[in-house]
């Protein structure tokens, strides 16, 4: 019997069982759809956070306390002394700058709006590329004099004063009034679900005191380019631990340690989840056995002749054979329509990019062929070692 004469005699089998066919396809459609989705949403998420830090620049770094690491009743915090120093003794650091994270609602007249202020200063509009639409950025003379000044995005300037320019408007946040100097581009970030607020940039010591009082766990900045930044990394460490008085106090992240860092949290989840996954495929496996064994015993009559006719052991271990595979082929073919489609949805809500890729595709189908394989060469042996004359005799 030709592999063409197989596939047809397999085909038409399942074309009589229709249903049953499908629903012992079931679990091979549903194993493979959730690699596929589960992978593919893996590698979206992925590629959105990469593309997320990558706006930092190339050149960008992130120096943070590590806890724990303090002497018993010592605890360390960065200061604005220590962002002087870096920039006076690590002539490559081109930007540092503090960030501080508030929300609260910001009021002009009656207009109301939920607003997220940052808390920083003067370095962090070039650091952070910030696109000026109109006005200014506050500068290091107005941290220093902790000046109510704030600068707004387009979104909240919308939202606040529609139809009119906030430059020189007053707004109140926090029990207190600031001066709108600036507006910027708003920037859209993939995490944004739903309707998000606006942001408004302060100098910190408006905020949190004057530069004496000020304390935070976390700066951030950039090098003059990417080659200087393993040198810049390792010299802002030493410098803080030397002003510290500490050992292994503060940990400098740069973007390669960050992207690193990622792929390891993403494949790992990737692969848990995808294993969980792909359990639900040796399930439908066990079943596409199951059927197969009970086709077996059904057609052994069909056997019988097919034997006496003069169809060899081959003939019918290849027939059988080639309908556990077709059936998982059918399986899995559904299933890259079901895992592409719900990697399809999941990504509308989840504002990720469904990276189903050919190899994801490939794994797939190989693997549920795979499952084909191996759970129909039991019930294809026993159909080819049946003896013809007790299967004739088989009602």
């Amino acid at each position: 019997m030709s592999l063409v004469e197989a596939v047809r005699l397999a085909a038409e089998s399942l074309w009589s069982q229709k249903m049953r066919a499908f629903l012992t396809m079931l679990g091979v459609i549903i194993g493979v759809g959730a690699v596929i989705a589960v992978m593919a949403i893996g590698q979206g998420g992925k590629a959105v956070i990469l593309k997320e830090v990558e706006t930092l620049g190339a050149n960008a770094f992130m120096v943070v306390v590590k806890h724990g690491q303090e002497e018993p009743g010592r605890e360390v915090r960065l200061t604005m002394d220590d962002i002087k120093a870096v920039k006076q003794q690590v002539p490559a650091v081109r930007y540092l700058y503090p960030m501080e994270m508030m929300g609260g609602e910001a009021q002009y007249r009656k207009q109301k709006k939920m607003v997220n202020f940052v808390a920083t200063t003067a370095d962090f509009q070039q650091a952070q590329k910030l696109e000026l639409k109109t006005g200014r950025f506050f500068n290091e003379g107005e941290v220093k004099s902790s000046r109510r000044v704030v600068v707004i995005d387009s979104k909240l300037a919308e939202q606040l004063f529609p139809g009119i320019s906030p430059v020189g408007k007053k707004l109140r946040y926090n029990g207190f009034t600031w001066t709108v100097i600036g507006v910027v581009k708003e920037r859209k970030s993939a995490f944004s679900f739903g309707e998000q607020p606006g942001f408004g940039y302060v100098p910190i010591t408006s905020v949190l005191g004057n530069s004496s009082q000020i304390r935070f766990y976390y700066m951030q900045g950039s090098a003059a380019d990417k080659d200087t930044l393993p040198m810049v990394a390792s010299q802002v460490k030493a410098l803080l631990n030397k002003r510290h008085k500490t050992v292994d106090g503060f940990e400098v992240q740069t973007l390669d340690t960050i992207v690193e860092s990622v792929n390891k949290v993403v494949n790992i989840l990737t692969l848990v989840i995808g294993s969980i996954a792909g359990i639900s495929l040796l399930v439908g496996g066990i079943g596409v056995m199951n059927i197969m064994l009970v086709s077996v015993t059904e057609r052994t009559r069909e056997i019988g002749i097919r034997k006496s006719l003069g169809a060899t052991r081959q003939d019918i271990l290849l027939q059988f054979l080639v309908e556990a595979l077709v059936l998982c082929l059918s399986g899995g073919l559904l299933g890259i329509l079901l895992g592409a489609g719900g990697a399809f949805v999941a990504s509308r809500f989840l504002n990720f990019p469904p990276l189903v890729n050919g190899w994801t595709v490939l794994v797939a189908v190989s693997f549920s062929l795979a499952v084909g394989l191996f759970f129909g060469i039991y019930p294809a042996n026993k159909a080819a070692r049946l003896d013809p004359i007790e299967a004739l005799r088989y009602e």
